[in-house]
């Protein structure tokens, strides 16, 4: 489990790193999705 964690965590931040832009929109709709409305 932890080790698959990290894994997905480790490909996250390579793609951050690729393209940052791309992943503005889904930390804004996390973002909308979490916090109470």
């Amino acid at each position: 489990m932890k080790l698959e964690k990290l894994e997905k965590l480790k490909k996250l931040e390579k793609l951050k790193k690729l393209e940052p832009i791309a992943f503005l929109p889904s930390i804004y709709l996390q973002k909308i999705i979490l916090s109470p409305l």
